[in-house]
């Protein structure tokens, strides 16, 4: 951005994309309803999930990756098919995150944002207890712009002071979920070296 800041991040294709396809596809129970099964414990049904729909971005940049269903068995429920693809979609968020830490070091805490985040029943619990973070959810729209705003008045009105943005309340990882998480995460690496494509580090674009 300028000689002593730097913006860094990641890219993916299919969060908002990826719950809008299943609520559209399958016959899922009422928001309220969803959240609440989602916020007991997963059955052995729960499918493993690339979540791929329009390819890769971060962190493998296989633009040719498609979705994978894996281990989908005759007792798999909508409700498995969607918990299987919230779980990917943190999987995509762990790796990010994973990558982001060696950058800038860990953090405890993250502000999220965005349509998805308000509209994905039980995305954010299980995006706490993946990333082991407390979660702040953001409800202004456009939150986005804000921080395009921020890197501004930096440079334009750097002594203004910064509005306050409205918030929801702070989601606290689940401790009891970290093994199943952490394993779940080991098999979805496992299906994504078996199945997507690797390509030339060298070709990959920065994160």
């Amino acid at each position: 951005m300028n000689s002593r800041q730097s913006l860094v991040g990641g890219a993916t294709n299919d969060v908002g994309r990826a719950t809008s396809w299943l609520q559209r596809e399958l016959r899922l129970p009422e928001p309220d309803e969803l959240a609440r099964l989602l916020a007991a414990p997963p059955g052995d049904a729960v499918p493993l999930v690339l979540p791929f729909l329009t390819g890769e971005r971060s962190t493998g940049w296989v633009g040719s990756a498609r979705a994978t269903l894996h281990k989908v068995g005759f007792a798999a429920t909508a409700v498995d098919l969607y918990r299987g693809t919230l779980e990917a979609i943190v999987w995509s968020f762990q790796r990010i995150a994973e990558q982001l830490a060696v950058v800038g070091g860990p953090v405890d805490r993250a502000s999220v944002g965005g349509r998805v985040t308000n509209e994905a029943p039980g995305l954010l619990p299980l995006l706490a207890d993946g990333l082991g973070i407390d979660l702040v959810p953001v409800t202004i729209k456009r939150s986005t712009l804000r921080g395009t705003a921020l890197v501004a008045l930096d440079v334009i009105a750097p002594d203004e002071k910064r509005a306050d943005v409205t918030t929801g309340q702070t989601i606290r990882p689940r401790s009891d979920q970290a093994d199943r998480l952490a394993r779940r995460r080991a098999e979805l690496d496992e299906l994504y070296r078996a199945v997507v494509p690797a390509i030339p580090s060298g070709s990959r674009p920065p994160l």
